[in-house]
């Protein structure tokens, strides 16, 4: 199981008096190989389950829409299924 659709780098410009600005992107998707896709979390009824039967659930440190201080943040993404098997 693989992370995909993760967006390349953004650079945001705006920030007023060193106060945080609100960032979004489309979020990444679980996917069986590195082109079929298993489970998009947006719209969830693009679905599917994989070999445990369940739908991965996707984890990430930050998400769409979260705020950042002015500075470099890296943003981990895991998809993680009901037998606990990781992709990132």
């Amino acid at each position: 199981m693989f992370v995909n659709g993760c967006p390349n780098d953004i650079e945001v410009s705006g920030y007023l008096n060193d106060q945080p600005v609100i960032v979004t992107w489309l979020p990444p998707f679980a996917v069986r190989s590195h082109d079929t896709p298993f489970v998009d979390a947006f719209p969830p009824s693009r679905a599917q389950t994989d070999n445990s039967g369940q739908i991965p659930t996707i984890v990430s440190t930050s998400n769409p829409g979260d705020t950042f201080p002015q500075g470099t943040t890296a943003i981990l993404v895991e998809a993680i299924d009901g037998i606990v098997t990781q992709g990132v």
